[in-house]
C-alpha cells in the first residue's frame, strides 16, 4: 500500500541546519540518509508505531516529537533531528538539528512548534 508522505521545512531554521551541516558533515549526511529511510518505510505503509519499535537510529522523545540519530559514523559527534510526523494529514514537519549538549534546548523548541502545528 503506497502512501504519500510529504516533508516539510517549514519550521526549519535554515542558519542552524546549515551550521550544522559545515560542523558536523558526515552526522547530517547520515541523519539525512536515515531520514530517507524512514520516509520510504511510511510510503510503503508501515505505521509509525512499528518504525518507532523497529528502527534503531527513531525514537520518541513523547508528546509527538520524534528524533533522528546518525547511525553508521565512526567517531561521530552524537546527533539529532527532530521531527514532528503527522500521520492524518501524512507530513513530516522537520523541526530542529543538534547534539547531545543542545538536547534539552532543542527538545523544548521543537515541542513549542508542535504544540503551533496543532493549533
Amino acid at each position: 500500500m503506497h502512501k504519500d508522505w510529504k516533508i516539510s521545512t517549514e519550521f526549519v531554521t535554515a542558519s542552524r541546519f546549515k551550521k550544522f551541516a559545515s560542523n558536523h558533515p558526515r552526522e547530517f549526511a547520515s541523519c539525512g540518509a536515515n531520514l530517507e529511510r524512514l520516509l520510504a518505510d511510511l510510503q510503503s505503509g508501515i505505521p509509525l508505531s512499528v518504525l518507532a519499535q523497529n528502527l534503531s537510529f527513531f525514537r520518541s522523545e513523547r508528546e509527538g516529537l520524534y528524533r533522528i540519530g546518525q547511525t553508521k559514523v565512526p567517531g561521530a559527534k552524537e546527533s539529532r533531528l527532530y521531527l514532528y510526523p503527522d500521520e492524518a494529514g501524512m507530513m513530516i514537519y522537520l523541526l530542529n538539528i543538534g547534539t547531545k549538549e543542545s538536547q534539552r534546548d532543542d527538545i523544548a523548541s521543537a515541542r513549542k512548534t508542535i504544540r503551533e502545528i496543532r493549533r
